[in-house]
């Protein structure tokens, strides 16, 4: 079990979430999915100094979108305006992206 394994188990969840949503809010989670996933596999090829420590910054970091949808926290600003126009088709998929962002 690498160190990337934390990190793994959210980038999982997160693309749970993409592949649930029947909206655009799946766009930022499909995303951040593989950032998150490419993240693990980096810290489970040595590419990082201190991969424990990167481990554990990633996972919280990428576990507050994850608590925040689900409302175990507060919704910063950001995830809940890109939540509150997920359903706006007149927008682009990078314009959902970057208001997730």
């Amino acid at each position: 079990m690498g160190y990337g394994t934390m990190i793994g188990e959210v980038a999982q969840e997160l693309r749970a979430i993409a592949l649930s949503c029947v909206d655009a809010a799946g766009y930022f989670p499909a995303v951040y999915s593989r950032v998150t996933a490419q993240i693990a596999a980096s810290i489970d090829d040595g590419k990082f100094e201190d991969g424990e420590r990167m481990n554990l910054f990633a996972t919280v970091f990428a576990s507050r979108y994850t608590r925040a949808l689900r409302q175990e926290i507060s919704r910063p600003r950001c995830w809940q305006a890109s939540w509150d126009v997920a359903g706006d088709n007149r927008l682009l998929i990078v314009q959902h992206i970057l208001l997730a962002i």
